[in-house]
């Protein structure tokens, strides 16, 4: 259909094909299919993403669950803990009985990996989900930003996404499998289920949604998958499993790398209604933070009693920053596990997800506060120490000592004789080499330059001598270390 130009005031003509057709319209005409058009258009909202090589956070930043670029808690790495028959025969059971992998670990199997392990040590027979740091050749190449599973001995690995919002879901990628010793495995079995929050006692009969075999070398090693139409509520979980297949052997998983791409597009979502600080963030917070950050004490200097000494914060700043949750200290040290201490109860993925939507939002409150209630960061006292105030143009004071020889030791002398000092005997000329050296190198002066320093009688020899030594690179080396330190 091409729309031609308005042909007479009011009239405005669509060819369509051959024929032809007039609306005779007026200017209000003209508003109401503008404003129509303006509508569908907002309808339209842009669907919402999850990348799991893109989500995947190591280092510092590491959790589990593992928080996506909205600040909530959507990926978790998992295993199964129910199993029947002996290892030859072994079948993982997947009932919704899932338990956290609770290790962190760097270079894994010597590998470059960051994963997220059953046990602290790097056994090939543990599960293991983690994220290659470099390219990495195991048969199969794996790229830098590649999340993999290896299956354990007695679990199945198993990655729950937990939807934050009430959407469509799509669900598209592949597991492809990859193997070092090819006459130890058989290839994996892997799943994509969905079902409830998982639950180590009572677990779920899940839903499968897809299915298949990836073993390496064969048709079936490229395992892609897409599911679409999944009507979601938040809360709810989809599981990519992955299980070794059993082949008679003992260790039946040994090496069995898998590659998981994953990507879930969620259409016409739609998120909670926000939080509310004194209905839904201040209880959680009484729960897990007010021993420390309460009416009996507040380390840090840290008061998360209301909006107001929230926004205020403490010794690291404002503890939350509304609107961006990413970059709110108080959500980091969170999402490191710094926050509660050791030995306290940490906060569900849920109160997570409330707490990151309330920053999100704004920080909703009764409350009347602003961000810059409270004492700033840096006081005006501090602001008038020395080290922060402009270079100024000083005259030296007159001289009235025979020792001062350059403007700086006016400075000098003046200020000793406002104390009610002087200066010191003259050191003789083998002191000063020998304090010039350790002062400025760190190191004794060498004999033959201090029988050369001895013999050089003029007057600017001393100045040459520092001069030399500032140019020395022992200089940088001694002082690089000082301040490294």
């Amino acid at each position: 259909m091409a729309w031609s130009s308005v042909t007479e005031p009011g009239k405005l003509t669509c060819k369509e094909g051959n024929g032809v057709m007039k609306w005779v319209s007026s200017p209000w005409v003209l508003l109401l299919f503008t404003l129509a058009f303006s509508l569908t258009s907002a309808d339209a909202a842009e669907p919402l993403v999850w990348d799991l090589a893109d989500d995947f956070q190591v280092g510092s930043h590491r959790q589990n669950p593992n928080s996506d670029h909205y600040s909530q808690p959507t990926w978790h790495f998992l295993r199964t803990s129910s199993r029947v028959n002996g290892i030859a025969d072994r079948k993982w059971l997947r009932d919704g009985k899932y338990v956290p992998l609770s290790q962190y670990g760097f270079r894994l199997f010597d590998l470059p990996v960051d994963a997220w392990a059953k046990h602290p040590a790097g056994d090939y027979r543990q599960p293991v989900i983690g994220r290659f740091a470099l390219r990495h050749d195991l048969d199969l190449r794996f790229e830098s930003g590649d999340v993999f599973f290896v299956p354990g001995h007695d679990d199945a690995c198993v990655l729950g996404w937990r939807s934050p919002v009430s959407a469509t879901v799509e669900i598209e990628g592949s597991f492809q499998h990859a193997q070092q010793d090819p006459e130890k495995n058989s290839g994996i079995h892997w799943y994509i289920e969905r079902g409830p929050a998982p639950g180590s006692l009572e677990g779920f009969p899940p839903v499968e949604l897809a299915a298949g075999t990836s073993r390496f070398g064969t048709d079936t090693q490229p395992g892609s998958f897409q599911v679409r139409g999944q009507k979601m509520e938040p809360g709810d979980f989809i599981y990519f499993i992955v299980d070794a297949k059993a082949d008679g052997s003992d260790q039946p998983q040994q090496g069995d790398f898998t590659r998981l791409r994953a990507r879930l597009t969620a259409r016409d979502a739609r998120w909670p209604s926000l939080p509310h600080f004194e209905r839904d963030v201040l209880p959680l917070l009484a729960t897990h933070c007010l021993d420390c950050h309460g009416d009996d004490l507040q380390e840090a200097a840290l008061d998360l009693r209301t909006l107001t000494s929230i926004l205020r914060g403490g010794d690291s700043g404002p503890a939350i920053d509304p609107g961006a949750p990413r970059q709110s200290y108080l959500m980091q040290v969170i999402q490191r596990g710094e926050m509660p201490p050791e030995g306290g109860d940490s906060l569900t993925a849920d109160e997570i997800s409330t707490l990151a939507r309330w920053i999100q939002g704004g920080a909703p409150a009764d409350e009347q506060a602003s961000p810059q209630s409270g004492t700033p960061l840096v006081t005006d006292n501090e602001r008038r120490h020395w080290a922060f105030q402009s270079l100024g143009q000083h005259e030296p004071p007159a001289p009235r000592h025979g020792h001062a020889t350059t403007p700086i030791d006016n400075f000098v002398l003046a200020r000793l004789r406002q104390e009610g000092l002087g200066y010191t005997v003259r050191a003789d000329r083998s002191t000063l080499i020998r304090r010039a050296y350790l002062d400025l190198i760190g190191l004794p002066p060498p004999p033959e330059h201090v029988r050369n320093f001895l013999a050089d009688t003029d007057a600017g020899a001393f100045e040459r001598l520092i001069d030399d030594l500032l140019e020395s690179p022992h200089f940088g080396e001694r002082w690089g270390r000082h301040w490294l330190d």
